[in-house]
């Protein structure tokens, strides 16, 4: 009863939630679309599931089940294809589009007969294929394990190549902890598969498929309750992650340009710009963009995340020794240096200076008794 009643509240919650993201309008709304067709199709799934439990209909509605399943294959692509439409610049050609949705396709043609079979004939054609379809499933949770893989190696390069073109991290919480729920359902159902498979008598009501089902349910109510409230997850600065090959070329004297950006950062202070970008630092210092990048590479030998960084730290140390700013927090004195974020402020920090941000303070106290 507490699966039929979380599966209804999720279904409900997951169809609102998709007509808001297929209607939302901002940057990334044709990436919001792809989202919005993944929650539709894990409803669709989950209210194939619930109608499967009700007799004597059971044969009837076993279609609806198959129909959910169908679009099991379709959870990995979706979640790539949206993926790669917020961090491409360039959209993937259509035919590399649909490579991903070619065992769905596949699948969709082997059941096509059950919707049109009688009752009789679809139990013999089920009972002919048994074989088939457990191998079928089998194929279903690798490829959906492989493309978990594949989205996390995503993110990773994204927020990799973020690093030398942003000041702050990108908020890839939303993202991770999607792919992390998924990834949980996948293997309870590959654990489910292997107990049906290897202990075929053992009853696995529970710990097989009900979890999947209440992790899917979870998975679309916090989904719905993002879109709902925490609308801001969805905006993603568009950085693409295939980056343009750079020729070997010998290393040259960037002194000059040094002199310039050193005294732009020191009297403009562009790094108190929370957000500020590598392009922005190219408007500001005339620089070409790829030309300050490697500047920023060769000369300073850091990544653009660390080299804005370095002034921030510095200009947090400044203000943190000031006796006017002991009542404030560290978070407040961080926001002031130029962080927007205490996920940012802690990795920069940890990562330039070897130590917590916590610890630091606490040996400036000391030092000031």
């Amino acid at each position: 009863m507490l699966l039929k009643i979380s599966i209804v509240i999720s279904i409900i919650a997951g169809i609102l939630s998709s007509v808001n993201l297929f209607k939302k309008d901002s940057p990334v709304q044709n990436s919001n679309r792809i989202l919005g067709w993944f929650v539709l199709f894990v409803v669709i799934t989950l209210a194939g599931r619930f109608f499967y439990t009700y007799q004597p209909l059971t044969l009837i509605l076993v279609r609806l089940l198959f129909i959910g399943d169908f679009l099991i294959f379709a959870f990995g692509p979706l979640l790539y294809l949206y993926l790669t439409k917020l961090f491409l610049t360039n959209p993937l050609p259509k035919v590399r589009t649909w490579i991903h949705f070619i065992p769905l396709f596949a699948y969709f043609i082997f059941v096509l007969p059950i919707l049109f079979l009688s009752n009789q004939d679809t139990i013999r054609y089920l009972r002919l294929f048994n074989t088939t379809f457990h191998g079928i499933e089998l194929f279903a949770i690798i490829q959906n394990i492989f493309y978990i893989i594949l989205n996390f190696s995503l993110l990773k390069r994204f927020n990799n190549i973020s690093m030398t073109r942003q000041s702050s991290l990108p908020n890839l919480i939303l993202l991770n902890t999607i792919l992390l729920i998924t990834c949980t359902a996948i293997l309870i159902w590959f654990a489910s598969y292997l107990v049906r498979t290897f202990l075929p008598d053992h009853d696995d009501n529970f710990l097989g498929y009900q979890l999947v089902w209440f992790s899917l349910s979870f998975l679309v109510l916090l989904l719905s309750y993002m879109v709902l409230l925490f609308p801001s997850l969805f905006q993603f600065v568009n950085e693409n992650i295939e980056t343009p090959v750079i020729q070997n070329q010998p290393k040259e004297d960037y002194t000059e340009y040094a002199k310039l950006i050193d005294a732009i950062m020191v009297e403009n202070k562009p790094y108190l710009q929370p957000k500020i970008t590598l392009n922005e630092l190219s408007d500001l210092t005339g620089i070409n963009r790829n030309l300050l990048s490697r500047i920023i590479n060769e000369h300073y030998g850091k990544n653009f995340f660390d080299f804005i960084n370095i002034y921030r730290i510095t200009e947090f140390k400044a203000i943190a020794e000031s006796s006017k700013n002991e009542n404030l927090t560290i978070l407040a004195l961080a926001y002031q240096a130029g962080f927007n974020s205490k996920t940012t402020f802690n990795t920069a920090f940890k990562k330039l200076m070897n130590t917590t941000p916590g610890e630091y303070y606490k040996n400036i106290i000391k030092s000031a008794v």
